[in-house]
């Protein structure tokens, strides 16, 4: 039986958030690093996940401005105040599988094995991805044609539930 399409979210959040966190910083002498994006994208990356983990922002816990990194941080989470759970995990997907590095091209290579689960879901529950009706936050995502679909068996072992 297939997961529901909010769990293979999450578990798609999951699997590449534990990427992100076993990838080490960039070094200077990397010719693509540049600081101030790579801060930019590590506080937004903060934000969305914080927001998955910790909820929305409540606006009652700024740090001092005294406090710079803490106060970045806040600001981070703040900003996503606005998303769902489920938009904050695709965004955070999306970020990170942008990346021209190994980690974007493991990232991708998850979000190719989700396409896959959700062209698949939608197959057996009869759900059209491009249907109007269908107001599902993964659609955008889905059906956007950028990432084909390829793994087949390899899918099934990853994200069936027995």
């Amino acid at each position: 039986m297939s997961q529901s399409d909010p769990q293979i979210v999450k578990t798609l959040f999951e699997s590449v958030a534990t990427l992100v966190r076993e990838t080490t910083a960039p070094e200077a002498s990397d010719e693509n690093y540049q600081a101030s994006s790579f801060n930019e994208e590590k506080l937004q990356l903060y934000g969305l996940y914080k927001h998955v983990v910790g909820g929305p922002c409540t606006g009652d816990q700024l740090p001092s401005i005294f406090q710079l990194v803490g106060r970045s941080k806040y600001e981070s989470w703040e900003a996503c105040r606005s998303y769902t759970p489920q938009e904050a995990m695709m965004e955070y997907v999306q970020i990170v599988a942008s990346k021209k590095d190994p980690l974007g091209q493991k990232c991708k290579e998850l979000l190719e094995e989700f396409r896959c689960e959700m062209e698949k879901s939608t197959e057996t529950s009869g759900k059209d991805i491009d249907d109007p009706q269908n107001d599902d936050t993964t659609k955008k995502f889905v059906s956007n044609g950028e990432i084909p679909c390829t793994k087949g068996a390899e899918l099934e072992k990853r994200f069936l539930v027995e």
